[in-house]
């Protein structure tokens, strides 16, 4: 599962949307893993459609952090951890 926003390389805002294809189907549970600089690890789980402010849509689903991330630069990543389904890293920097 690869991340299609926010974009690999990109700059955003303190609480970016982070968007994913819904490829293996809405009815998943969906881990997003960040980590800081610091190698600060968060993860916001479950995500699932429809609920904890994940919104879904023609196959893809949206979500963005309630609290804003500090200045820095991220990796992120998407999981289907009861698929089986690792998620492809992508670096961000937050301004």
């Amino acid at each position: 599962i690869t991340l299609a926003s926010p974009k690999d390389g990109s700059s955003v805002q303190s609480r970016p949307m982070f968007r994913w294809s819904l490829t293996y189907g809405e009815n998943l549970e969906y881990d997003l893993v960040l980590i800081d600089e610091e190698n600060n690890v968060t993860i916001y789980s479950p995500l699932i459609c429809g609920s904890g402010g994940v919104t879904c849509e023609e196959g893809e689903a949206f979500f963005s952090p309630i609290y804003e991330l500090s200045a820095g630069n991220y990796t992120a990543k998407i999981d289907a951890p009861d698929a089986g389904i690792p998620g492809e890293p992508i670096s961000f920097t937050v301004q």
